[in-house]
């Protein structure tokens, strides 16, 4: 956005919702339990993905409100953490943000389901390493229609040269995930 420009307009109300359901996709294998980093964008053999579900307490808001006149997302931000051991590189990796097209269990994974549309960008940045906040207003809009299949969030991140990523906590051992909705009443 601009320079200046607010991340969400004036008179908005807020929802933040922790996520319900995490796994990472390794290269190296799936495992019994949930790791407690994510590494975006990191040499081959380290490039991991992220899948997260969230409770549809972001939807029920919306037509809940709908009595009292109507509410609709205005803006939503996926939010993760930076993990206390994430390597300042100095080097940005490009992320790809969409929603999962398939059922998938919480922990570590060897295979990351299809993504399907919409898809958007963000960027990590890693010095200093800081809060992670994508933009996944599509996806929440997307999924918000009655019937919707509901898989969750797939992050994916671009490997850079001299690049060894950007690591964020997942939840197990520290800050969760969590969408960060602002909604827009008429």
């Amino acid at each position: 956005m601009a320079l200046g420009d607010d991340p969400v307009a004036a008179g908005t109300t807020r929802l933040v919702v922790p996520a319900a359901q995490v796994a990472v996709v390794r290269a190296r294998g799936a495992g019994a339990g949930l790791p407690s980093t994510v590494t975006f964008g990191g040499p081959e053999p380290t490039a991991e993905l992220l899948l997260v579900r969230f409770p549809r307490s972001w939807a029920t808001f919306a037509s809940g409100r709908a009595e009292s006149g109507s509410a609709e997302i205005d803006t939503a931000f996926l939010l993760l953490a930076p993990a206390a051991s994430a390597d300042p590189t100095g080097a940005d990796v490009q992320l790809q943000v969409a929603l999962a097209a398939a059922p998938w269990a919480p922990g570590t994974l060897d295979q990351a389901p299809p993504a399907r549309s919409p898809k958007s960008a963000g960027l990590a940045r890693t010095r200093p390493p800081s809060l992670l906040r994508l933009d996944v207003t599509a996806q929440l809009k997307a999924l918000q229609g009655p019937g919707a299949s509901d898989h969750g969030l797939l992050l994916r991140g671009q490997a850079a040269a001299d690049s060894r990523g950007a690591t964020y906590l997942t939840g197990a051992d520290g800050e969760a995930p969590r969408l960060d909705v602002y909604f827009r009443r008429h």
